[in-house]
């Protein structure tokens, strides 16, 4: 099982995660737009949990310096350094708001057009889609390895088995609330994944009200071991699904980059003409 107790390990996770891909592009900002036509992933999160790989293993310290060295049998985490760091298209993939350190920066409302100098914690597969959509340099400061593999059959048995279930109540009369109870529960597949228990303590005092009490190393660390005993899921599938999921729409993207008007997680709304 892929649940790591190295606290360092797991604080990289979260700073890797990421969310959909929602975004204008640029250069129709404050324009009305008319004739537009929307496409879209259906069920983007979870066709991405039946068909794409996952780490299955705890995460194991490794030396890396080049892409070229990256084995597509393992999944990887990764601290990386770019320098002068441009995009190539229109629209624009890096938030601001990931990077732990920026230099120099241009900015697209809070997406990196490009910068001098940035160090970010990614993934494997947001690493390879950023040396595709960027130029530049870069040196990989730390890196991390667990072995590649599908989700349990089980797993992957059960979504499939949901997504029937909400499938069959979609437009259906007299149904609505089925639908909407089954669609809950089918998207509750995901959130389950990337839900992070270890939180620092929210207490309410009537003295002073509402505080926050910070967890200490060694309370992480207690609860980390418990997630590896107790937790069915883990939390690197659901950093995963999203960079998978994220990638299926920005290679679309690029494609079409001129052409594309908005972005939202699982869709694209395209310019009929530039």
């Amino acid at each position: 099982f892929c649940t790591n107790i190295d606290g360092h390990v797991y604080n990289l996770l979260l700073d890797a995660f990421a969310g959909g891909y929602t975004h204008a592009n640029w250069i129709y900002t404050d324009e009305i737009i008319k004739n537009v036509s929307s496409y879209d992933f259906t069920s983007s999160y979870p066709y991405v949990m039946v068909t794409h790989k996952f780490p299955m293993s705890p995460f194991m310290k490794c030396k890396l310096e080049r892409l070229e060295q990256m084995s597509k049998n393992f999944a990887y985490l990764l601290v990386v350094r770019f320098k002068n760091i441009k995009c190539k298209y229109f629209n624009n993939f890096i938030s601001q708001n990931k990077c732990k350190k920026i230099n120099g920066a241009k900015y697209d409302n809070g997406r990196l057009i490009g910068a001098d100098e940035i160090e970010i914690v990614l993934t494997d597969v947001d690493f390879r889609f950023l040396l595709k959509s960027y130029t530049g340099t870069y040196e990989i400061l730390e890196s991390y390895f667990a072995k590649y593999g599908y989700l349990p059959k089980e797993y992957i048995e059960f979504t499939l088995k949901k997504y029937i279930a909400k499938t069959e109540y979609k437009d259906v009369k007299g149904k609505e609330l089925e639908y909407a109870l089954e669609k809950a529960k089918f998207n509750s597949l995901y959130g389950m994944s990337v839900t992070n228990n270890i939180k620092d303590e929210v207490i309410f005092d009537n003295e002073i009200g509402w505080k926050e009490r910070l967890l200490s190393n060694d309370e992480i660390l207690d609860k980390l071991k418990y997630e590896r005993k107790k937790g069915f899921l883990s939390f690197a599938w659901g950093v995963w699904v999203t960079a998978h999921a994220r990638i299926n729409l920005l290679e679309n993207l690029i494609k079409l980059d001129k052409y594309v008007i908005y972005c939202d997680t699982d869709s694209l709304k395209l310019k009929e003409r530039f």
